[in-house]
C-alpha cells in the first residue's frame, strides 16, 4: 500500500480491519465507495478482489484481479490472488499461468512457489510439485508450509528427478528400510524400539523434525472417498450426507503407544480383498472418548464384517490376545448430532437411514464446494507402503502427545528429549480432556 495517500491509507486500513473480524459486507461497502474516487487505483481493485474472493464471488473477483493486473503488469500479488481464485473454480491451467507470471516477476517470494507446487499436485503432476516445493525450501530454509507439502506429498511417490534433495534422501533411505516381523508372533516393545530408532538414526543428520505439522498417517488405496465435502456439508447444514450412510469403520484402539506403533505397522502389512483405506492418529478432539485410534473404512456393514475378521486375527496374534475391536459408522461428529447413527444393526429399530428431505439441502450445499476439491487428483496415487518420513515425524509426534497425557510407555522405546511445536499446540486447550479420556477406552 506504499502507493496510496495517508487519508487513503487509513480507510485502507479499516477495511483490513473488518476482514480480520469478518465484516465482508462492511469490507466490500467500503472499498466500493472508495474505488469510485480512485477507479484505476490497482491496490484498491486488488483488495476488491480479496475482498469478493472471501464473498465466494469467484467471478467478480477474477475480473478485479485481471483488472489490475492490466492497470500494472508488474503487480505480482495480483497475479497470484488472481491464480489463486481461478483454481479454486477449477481453471488449472489459466492458474498455473498467473503463477508462473507472478513468480517471474518475483522468483524469491516462496508463497509463489508453492502455490505452483500445490497446482501441479492438483494437477495429478507430481514430479512437478516436488520441484517447486524444493524450489521455496532452497530460497528459505525455514520454510515450513512447503516442507510439509514435500513431505506429505512423498507419501504417494518416490520421485525421479531431485534425488539429492536431502528430504528426498531420508525418504528414500526410509523406503528401503526393511521391518521383519515373525508370523504368529507377538511385536515385542523391543522390536518396536529397534525399528523406530533405527530409523531416527538413519535420518537424523538431514531433518529437523519439531515443528511437523502432522500426525495422522494413511494408507490409501482405494477412490478418495471424499470425506472433507462430507465434512463441510455436515458444519454448513447438520445434515449427514446420503454417501455416509453407508460409511463404516473397523476401529481399534490401542491401549498405549507403542501398541498404536504396532497398528500402523499392521495396517501397512494387511493385505485386504478391497485394499480399504486405513489410517492411525492420536485423537485430540476433546469430544471424543478414545485416546489412540485405527481405522478401516468400508463401503457397507458386510464389508466391515469381513475385514474385522481379518484384522482380529492379526491384532490378537501381534499386539493384543484380549482387546477387542469396534464396527463403528461414519464419522464421530455424526453420532454425536444424532444418536442413532451410531446403530449398526439394520435390523435394529432405532437404525437411521437416509432422510430424502435432506437430498435438496445437501445438493444446495454441494454448490458452495470449490470445483478445485470436486476435480483435484492430488490424492490420485496410492500410498506408498513401507514407512515414509512422514511416518516417522508423525509417530515422533504421538511419543509426545503420550508423554504430554502421562502415558509413559514412550520411554520403552524413545527417552531423549521430546518437542514438537504443533502438538504442543493442538494439546494446550485439550490436555485435560485427554488425560481424562485416557483412563478407559470404551466403544
Amino acid at each position: 500500500m506504499s502507493k496510496l495517500n495517508l487519508e487513503l491509507k487509513k480507510n485502507v486500513d479499516q477495511i483490513l480491519d473488518f476482514l480480520n473480524k469478518g465484516l465482508l459486507y462492511d469490507a466490500l461497502n467500503k472499498i466500493e465507495t472508495l474505488r469510485e474516487k480512485n477507479p484505476k487505483n490497482y491496490l484498491l481493485i486488488n483488495l476488491n478482489g480479496i475482498i469478493l474472493n472471501k464473498l465466494k464471488r469467484y467471478d467478480e473477483s477474477v475480473q478485479c484481479f485481471e483488472e489490475s493486473v492490466n492497470i500494472n503488469p508488474n503487480n505480482s500479488d495480483a497475479y497470484n490472488n488472481l491464480g489463486t481464485t481461478l483454481g479454486s473454480i477449477g481453471k488449472f491451467k489459466y492458474a498455473l499461468e498467473c503463477f508462473q507470471k507472478a513468480s517471474k516477476l518475483n522468483p524469491q517470494n516462496n508463497i509463489y512457489l508453492n502455490n505452483i507446487g500445490n497446482l501441479y499436485k492438483d494437477m495429478g503432476d507430481f514430479e512437478n510439485a516436488i520441484s517447486f516445493f524444493i524450489k521455496a525450501i532452497n530460497n528459505d530454509k525455514k520454510n515450513l508450509n512447503s516442507k510439509h507439502n514435500l513431505i506429505k506429498t512423498l507419501t504417494f511417490i518416490n520421485p525421479k528427478k531431485n534425488k539429492e534433495n536431502f528430504f528426498i534422501k531420508a525418504n528414500k533411505l526410509l523406503q528401503s528400510y526393511k521391518t521383519e516381523f515373525n508370523k504368529n508372533k507377538t511385536i515385542t516393545n523391543d522390536k518396536i524400539k529397534k525399528v523406530f530408532n533405527d530409523c531416527l538414526n538413519l535420518i537424523d543428520d538431514l531433518i529437523d523434525d519439531t515443528q511437523y505439522g502432522y500426525s495422522h498417517i494413511y494408507r490409501l488405496h482405494r477412490e478418495d472417498m471424499k470425506c472433507d465435502r462430507h465434512h463441510k456439508i455436515f458444519k454448513e447444514t447438520k445434515i449427514i450426507p446420503e454417501n455416509c450412510f453407508s460409511c463404516y469403520k473397523v476401529q481399534a484402539n490401542p491401549r498405549n503407544v507403542i501398541d498404536l506403533i504396532k497398528l500402523y505397522f499392521v495396517f501397512d502389512m494387511l493385505r485386504l480383498k478391497n485394499n480399504n483405506n486405513r489410517k492411525t492418529f492420536c485423537e485430540t478432539r476433546p469430544y471424543v472418548k478414545s485416546t489412540y485410534v485405527g481405522n478401516i473404512y468400508c463401503y457397507n456393514y458386510e464389508e466391515a464384517k469381513n475385514v474385522k475378521e481379518q484384522l482380529v486375527k492379526l491384532y490378537t496374534v501381534y499386539i493384543d490376545k484380549s482387546y477387542k475391536i469396534w464396527i463403528k459408522r461414519g464419522c464421530s461428529e455424526f453420532g454425536l448430532e444424532y444418536e442413532d447413527y451410531k446403530e449398526v444393526d439394520a435390523s435394529s429399530e432405532n437404525f437411521m437411514k437416509f432422510d430424502s428431505k435432506w437430498k435438496k439441502k445437501e445438493d444446495d450445499a454441494d454448490k458452495n464446494i470449490l470445483i478445485r476439491d470436486k476435480i483435484s487428483k492430488r490424492l490420485s496415487l496410492n500410498h506408498l507402503t513401507g514407512i515414509t518420513l512422514h511416518d516417522i515425524l508423525s509417530i515422533k509426534n504421538w511419543l509426545f502427545y503420550a508423554k504430554k497425557i502421562g502415558d509413559n510407555s514412550y520411554k520403552e522405546i524413545y527417552n531423549k528429549k521430546l518437542v514438537s511445536v504443533f502438538m504442543e499446540k493442538i494439546l494446550s486447550e485439550q490436555i485435560s480432556s485427554r488425560i481424562k479420556n485416557l483412563q478407559e477406552i470404551k466403544p
